[in-house]
Order: C-alpha cells, then sequence, then structure tokens
C-alpha cells in the first residue's frame, strides 16, 4: 500500500499546554568530519546541506525540519537504536537497481 502525503503540515492539538509549540523546527547530530559528512548527505542521502558554522551545517530534506550536524572530531558519541534519524527512501534505491556499492 503506497501513502502519498500532499502537505505534512498539520495544527497540533496542544491548546491546553503552556507553551503551545506549531512546529519541531531542528535536532541535532554529531559527525566525525564535516567534509567527508557533506558529501555522504548530499552525494549519497542527496539532502540539502548548509553550513551555517566553523563546525556544524544543517541537513534538510525538503520539510521545514532540519537536522544540525556537528562536527565532534574524538568526541564523537556512536550512533545507536536511541540515538538516531531516520529517513524514508523510495522502495528500490536507484544505486541497488543499477546493481552499484554507494559510495567508496
Amino acid at each position: 500500500m503506497q501513502v502519498t502525503i500532499e502537505d505534512a503540515r498539520f495544527d497540533p492539538d496542544n491548546a491546553q499546554s503552556v507553551v503551545r509549540p506549531y512546529v519541531m523546527s531542528h535536532g541535532t547530530m554529531e559527525c566525525y568530519d564535516m567534509a567527508e559528512s557533506r558529501r555522504f548527505y548530499e552525494e549519497f542521502l542527496g539532502m540539502q546541506c548548509v553550513r551555517h558554522g566553523k563546525r556544524s551545517m544543517a541537513v534538510r530534506c525538503g520539510l521545514k525540519f532540519h537536522i544540525v550536524c556537528v562536527e565532534a572530531k574524538e568526541d564523537l558519541k556512536p550512533a545507536n537504536v536511541f540515538n538516531h534519524w531516520g529517513w524514508m527512501c523510495r522502495p528500490v534505491p536507484r544505486w541497488i537497481a543499477a546493481g552499484r556499492p554507494p559510495m567508496p
């Protein structure tokens, strides 16, 4: 079953909350090397990246929400099931259909 989302925006039911936010704007993740991570996110995943600091960039995929990637070098913490980001992909990624490895 294929689901098509025309507009991901909705009005949250939070009239009774104290803060009443209207959008979740960003999250954060760490990377070891900013240049290599940017190459991976742009060339392999097809994301938009905007470098906005010496050790940080915003990564997004078409929505108003973005992830701030911060270069941590040796202080990088390993990702796990409780600390990760996921992306929804088309049913068969083009690199699989073409019989190629994703990236060297």
